[in-house]
C-alpha cells in the first residue's frame, strides 16, 4: 500500500509526525526512526521499527510532516508479512493438478523455476450418427446438426485435455470399429458419443466387444445417460457417452423455428 510507515504507538489521533525517510520497492531494509514517518511505496520492504502503514489518502501532509487523523491506528495494517502467501512445508501444487497461470505464478514466487510435469492427455473424440451434418449445413428431413462434438471438445479442453481429433462416423458396426481402432493408435483417452444404448444401430459397445475391449461398467443408475460406460481398448480408456442432441435440438427441426 502506498502511504507512510509508522510505529502504531506513535500515531495517536491529532499527532504530527515528520517525514524522515522514503522507501521504494527494491530498496534494502531501512531503519525506522521512532516518532517519525517513512514514506513508502507498494512492494517496498517495511523499515525495521515500523509496524503499520497508513495509506496516503488517509493522511494530511503539511510540508515535511503528516497529520494523523482521528481514526485509531493498529499495528499490522496494510502490511504483507513474510510467509503470508506460503510457508516452508506448505503444498503449493498437487500431483495431477493442471498447471494453470495461477499455479505457475505461485511456484515461480516460491523459487521453483523447474517442476516435473506430464503432457496433456491426448483425447480422440468419436461422434457417431448417420443423421449428423455439420453446424453450417442445412439438415434434410431426418438429419440434425452435430452439437455434441463442440460441447464435448470445449469441456475436454477446459479440463486440460488435448483434443487431437474429432472423428465423425456412421452407425454401422464397421464404421465404429474403424473409428475406434484408428483412435486407439495414438490416443491416451477415447471419448465416444452416441450409439451407446441397445437399439439396432447402437453399435459402440458391440464394436468394443468384437475388438476384445474390457468393460469396467456398461451402464449407470442415472436418467438420462443410463447407457454410459467405461471400457479399455488396447490399454486405452474408452468413455462411452450416450447421445443427448435429440433432446435439446429437436425443437429446431420444427416448422415454428424455420
Amino acid at each position: 500500500m502506498d502511504g507512510y510507515a509508522v510505529l502504531a504507538s506513535d500515531a495517536r489521533p491529532g499527532t504530527m509526525l515528520p517525514i524522515a525517510d522514503h522507501v521504494v520497492a527494491g530498496d534494502s531494509v531501512h531503519c525506522h526512526r521512532a516518532g517519525s514517518a517513512s514514506a513508502i511505496a507498494t512492494g517496498a520492504p517495511l523499515p525495521d521499527g515500523a509496524d503499520t502503514v497508513i495509506p496516503w489518502e488517509d493522511i494530511d501532509v503539511h510540508q515535511h510532516a503528516i497529520l494523523i487523523g482521528h481514526a485509531p491506528i493498529a499495528p499490522g495494517e496494510h502490511i504483507f508479512p513474510a510467509g503470508d502467501d506460503a510457508r516452508r512445508g506448505d503444498i503449493l501444487a498437487r500431483t495431477g493438478e493442471i498447471a494453470r497461470p495461477g499455479v505457475l505464478a505461485l511456484l515461480s514466487a516460491a523459487g521453483h523455476a523447474r517442476v516435473a510435469v506430464r503432457r496433456r492427455p491426448r483425447v480422440r473424440l468419436i461422434v457417431t450418427g448417420d443423421e449428423l451434418v455439420g453446424a453450417g449445413s442445412e439438415p434434410r428431413p431426418g438429419q440434425i446438426r452435430d452439437s455434441n462434438s463442440l460441447l464435448l471438445r470445449g469441456m475436454l479442453k477446459h479440463e486440460g485435455a488435448d483434443v487431437v481429433a474429432v472423428i465423425r462416423c456412421g452407425d454401422s458396426l464397421d464404421d465404429v470399429r474403424t473409428a475406434l481402432l484408428d483412435a486407439a493408435r495414438d490416443a491416451d483417452i477415447i471419448v465416444t458419443t452416441g450409439g451407446a444404448s441397445t437399439g439396432p444401430r447402437d453399435n459402440v459397445k458391440h464394436a468394443l466387444r468384437t475388438l476384445e475391449a474390457t468393460f469396467a461398467f456398461e451402464s449407470i443408475a442415472l436418467r438420462p445417460a443410463k447407457p454410459a460406460g467405461l471400457a479399455q481398448l488396447q490399454h486405452v480408456p474408452v468413455i462411452v457417452l450416450p447421445e443427448t442432441r435429440r433432446r435439446h435440438s429437436s425443437p429446431f427441426n420444427s416448422s415454428q423455428y424455420r
